[in-house]
């Protein structure tokens, strides 16, 4: 999510942590989620989010939320991935 990524890239800052926002495939991908831009859609997606949910049954709350980890489970897996250097089987 977006808001894993604005982290990240801002602890990578505060940590003098730069190869990775050097690199030419990644650093601008980490930058942009600390943009004015992201900023602004993520203000927008967040709107929308609790316009439709406010009305969400608890249930599909649940739900939601379960699929949110798998979701966030998948990201990190990725991540770790390329950070070891790994295959996905």
């Amino acid at each position: 999510s977006p808001d894993r990524y604005a982290y990240v890239e801002k602890h990578m800052k505060k940590q003098g942590i730069s190869a990775g926002l050097k690199h030419p495939q990644y650093g601008p991908w980490l930058e942009y989620y600390t943009s004015v831009d992201a900023e602004k859609y993520k203000t927008i997606f967040d709107e929308i989010i609790n316009r439709y949910g406010k009305d969400v049954s608890d249930e599909k709350k649940r739900r939601i939320k379960k699929i949110i980890i798998r979701a966030s489970q998948y990201d990190y897996s990725c991540l770790e991935m390329g950070w070891n250097k790994t295959a996905w089987l």
